[in-house]
């Protein structure tokens, strides 16, 4: 018999196929995974692309209208969606896989009939969420003392580690200086400054540390005066609440024990400075290399009953040495430094021109020129007052457009001593003098008009050749 042609007709008639055929539904055999396999997402989120499997029998070819199962077999994570149904060309898609919070390989798996397959993720720590300080950082320390690397753990928001993670350090103004302002976290998230050198602030310092776009948090330290003979910081407008002790520094030429401060200015800088306790206290204040800018009490000038002592400063940029001496030798006892930005060239006691205002080389000032400041050579006069030594060269200069300027250099030895310098104009401009000193002491600057009666706005320069 003619097989093709009787199948052909079978075939026809809408009966059982021939030729390999079968007489039900294809059998699932295989699962592939077409796309979507080993991706990377954040511990507690979804793939980006979704999973696309395909259903094929034993030929390989696509089945439809099949159904099969999901299931998370490793990770922690979950599926909101775990029964499916292949389409027309056998597919499935696989878009509500959710990793475990853990980071770390993960897996899924399909099954559909006797087939199965699997399906691999990794987990990764998510975005920075929090951060906190470490618990080994130290909680304490003298002001101007170093704290070697306090730091920091970043976390993910389920408390992952989170590496490669760039942080910012900051402290605000007096709380200290960082030796370094960035970090970036190693594999268990942690990152540290290099060091953070305390400021004068006697009490709470904080350092605050940044990572992503909102974490944040404060370290704070409790910062104290040191004990004994130490430098320590000191800045304007923070107030120190000192003691002298047994153990303080000690100057063998004055007999007298001190603490000492060391301030920075990072522009000129005027100010005023006030130091109270005992009688007899002194106040020195010394630029980097040793040179004594000022000091009180001195003279009758600044007498040392003067409670508080008070002086004003104007200096220029740079590093400076505050000495606050004892009343007595080997007084213990409290007192109070006080550096404050209130300064004013107004005289508050004329008949000695306080608070004097002391200079060093390299200081610019500008201020005004008015009646009543002082009146030891007229109705208006200003007054600087110079520490120079023998062999010193200064060059001093007053420009003004305001009035016709007269500028004095004296020997301040005594109320009644000389001028040993001037310059004099008989219209405004500048006046400029030079001197070599020719004794140790102070020199002091008198500003004033030609006429000693005009005022307005000047500029001191005081420069050494």
């Amino acid at each position: 018999m003619n097989l093709r042609f009787l199948c052909s007709g079978i075939l026809l008639a809408g009966l059982v196929a021939c030729g390999g055929g079968s007489d039900g539904p294809a059998v699932v055999s295989g699962i592939n995974v077409s796309s979507g396999n080993n991706q990377s997402a954040a511990a507690g989120a979804k793939p980006a692309d979704p999973i696309i499997l395909t259903l094929v029998d034993a030929g390989g070819a696509p089945v439809g209208n099949a159904s099969a199962t999901a299931a998370v077999a490793s990770g922690g994570g979950s599926l909101a969606t775990t029964a499916y149904t292949s389409d027309s060309a056998g597919k499935i898609t696989i878009n509500s896989w959710t990793l475990g919070t853990t980071p770390g390989d993960q897996t899924l798996t399909v099954s559909s009939a006797n087939a199965k397959a699997t399906v691999n993720a990794k987990a990764t720590a998510g975005a920075p969420a929090k951060i906190t300080a470490l618990a080994d950082n130290v909680t304490s320390g003298n002001i101007g003392s170093v704290l070697v690397a306090p730091g920091v753990t970043v976390t993910d928001a389920n408390n992952n580690p989170v590496a490669n993670t760039p942080v910012t350090f900051s402290v605000l103004a007096n709380n200290g200086v960082l030796a370094g302002t960035t970090a970036t976290t190693n594999a268990a998230g942690v990152a540290r400054v290099p060091g953070w050198t305390l400021g004068p602030i006697v009490g709470t310092q904080k350092l605050t540390a940044k990572a992503g776009a909102s974490a944040s948090v404060e370290i704070s330290v409790t910062a104290t005066l040191a004990a004994g003979c130490v430098k320590q910081p000191v800045a304007i407008g923070v107030p120190v609440a000192g003691a002298w002790t047994a153990d303080d520094c000690t100057d063998s030429t004055l007999a007298r024990q001190y603490d000492e401060y060391t301030l920075k200015l990072d522009a000129p800088t005027s100010f005023r400075a006030k130091v109270t306790a005992a009688n007899g206290r002194q106040l020195r204040i010394f630029t980097a290399g040793g040179r004594v800018v000022g000091e009180m009490p001195s003279d009758a000038f600044a007498p040392a009953a003067l409670s508080p002592l008070e002086l004003q400063y104007t200096l220029p940029a740079g590093d400076f040495l505050v000495r606050v001496y004892t009343p007595t030798p080997a007084a213990a006892g409290n007192y109070t430094l006080s550096l404050t930005a209130d300064f004013s060239n107004a005289i508050s006691d004329a008949a000695t021109c306080r608070p004097i205002i002391f200079a060093t080389y390299g200081s610019i000032v500008t201020q005004t020129l008015k009646k009543g400041n002082c009146s030891f050579m007229g109705d208006n006069e200003d007054r600087l007052v110079l520490l120079m030594k023998t062999g010193d060269k200064v060059s001093i200069s007053l420009a003004t457009t305001a009035f016709s300027p007269y500028l004095i250099l004296r020997d301040d030895r005594t109320p009644t001593s000389p001028a040993v310098a001037s310059a004099r104009r008989t219209s405004p401009g500048t006046a400029e003098l030079t001197y070599t000193a020719t004794f140790d002491g102070f020199h002091e600057i008198i500003v004033t008009s030609n006429t000693f009666v005009e005022e307005g706005t000047y500029t001191v320069t005081i420069t050494q050749p």
